[in-house]
């Protein structure tokens, strides 16, 4: 009763489409494809040794089935550019799966598809050793997530580097508009070297949140709090600091880098852009405020604020009642200030550094500040 049939074919006439791990192969290029399958009678119980090779994929397998159904399928082997793991899907009753992915590397770009149409509900593992994202490699990372309705609802995990997880993560799916996703990090620095997006902001311990917009899955805003990192050769703050002639501080950041305790702040993704809203800078020797906003799509930057030296000093006086915020005004920006501009492409933009607002008492320069936004305003009325 049991027999079994082997089949090998030449796919190069064909096309192939597999839409679970978003795989297509066009006509007139190079694939074969060969497999064992096993009867028992007229029903099909395996496939095995399912063999895929083509040009840009290498995929091996199995297939177990029951009562015609498939049960579990093994991927003893997925290799593609970036991805090289292996995998075991099981189906539950109730249209329940389990997913289990493990090995050396994943590229989830290749796997970012939320099918609403499908009911698919269960949870997915992974474990590998390199996380792709957008050909960032985060490392290794091993999470879980909750499916329901072929949506996402839970997903939570860590990041190690070095066998220590320095960033742990979560996002719950929220039956309205938005959904919260909170990374908290031991090492902010680290993560942004990891990314490819600056090696000049050492150590930092905090958390990022990001609200998601359910139905688009973009990220609509965002806050931080970083505490106790430091900053060494970025270029955008040596700029500043030579234009405000802080010769000192020039010194510290070129060696060891300048301390801070706390960066906090929001922002708001709109389309290309991300508006930078009341972002803070906090240490001992320097203190700044930041608003503005930041062109991905052209890569420019438009953002103002102040730089305040002996940040610590101009904090303390900040906190005397009432005349604190007489001298260091209303925002807490310091008795001695420098209001800055920076504008212009990533790599070159322009600086700028308003010198007569050094030794101007804090709650003259919102005075000030607040005027000009205003005629600045009005002239924008007129213009139009």
């Amino acid at each position: 009763k049991e027999w079994a049939a082997e089949i090998q074919g030449n796919l190069y006439n064909n096309n192939i489409q597999i839409n679970e791990i978003l795989y297509k192969k066009e006509e007139k290029k190079l694939a074969t494809l060969k497999a064992k399958y096993l009867f028992y009678g007229e029903t099909l119980k395996t496939v095995e040794g399912l063999t895929l090779i083509s040009e840009d994929i290498i995929l091996r397998g199995n297939i177990y089935l029951e009562n015609g159904s498939v049960k579990k399928i093994e991927i003893k082997e997925l290799l593609r550019e970036l991805d090289n793991f292996s995998a075991t899907l099981s189906f539950k009753e109730k249209n329940e799966i389990l997913l289990d992915i493990f090995g050396n590397s994943i590229n989830m770009n290749n796997y970012f598809v939320d099918d609403a149409r499908g009911s698919s509900n269960g949870k997915i593992n992974l474990n590998v050793k390199n996380f792709y994202f957008n050909t960032f490699n985060l490392g290794e990372v091993k999470l879980s997530s909750n499916l329901k309705n072929n949506k996402i609802r839970l997903l939570s995990g860590n990041i190690y580097y070095n066998k220590i997880d320095y960033i742990n993560f979560k996002y719950l799916y929220e039956n309205n508009k938005y959904s919260e996703f909170k990374f908290n990090f031991s090492d902010f620095g680290l993560f942004l070297q990891k990314l490819n997006l600056s090696d000049k902001f050492i150590n930092g311990k905090g958390s990022v949140i990001l609200n998601i917009e359910n139905n688009s899955k973009n990220i609509y805003f965002g806050n931080f709090l970083i505490k106790n990192f430091s900053i060494k050769d970025a270029s955008f703050l040596t700029r500043l600091l030579q234009l405000a002639s802080f010769t000192g501080l020039l010194e510290i950041i070129a060696s060891e880098g300048i301390p801070f305790t706390n960066l906090e702040g929001s922002f708001i993704v709109d389309q290309e852009s991300i508006i930078i809203e009341d972002t803070r800078f906090e240490g001992v020797s320097l203190g700044a405020s930041t608003k503005g906003s930041i062109n991905l799509e052209k890569k420019e930057l438009d953002l103002f604020g102040v730089l305040i030296p002996a940040y610590a000093i101009n904090n303390v006086i900040n906190k005397i009642p009432l005349l604190g915020k007489v001298i260091t005004g209303i925002e807490g920006e310091g008795i001695i200030g420098f209001d800055y501009k920076a504008k212009g492409l990533y790599n070159n933009p322009e600086y700028s550094i308003n010198p007569f607002s050094v030794l101007k008492p804090g709650i003259l320069r919102s005075i000030f500040k607040n005027q000009s936004e205003n005629s600045k305003d009005k002239n924008d009325e007129i213009s139009k």
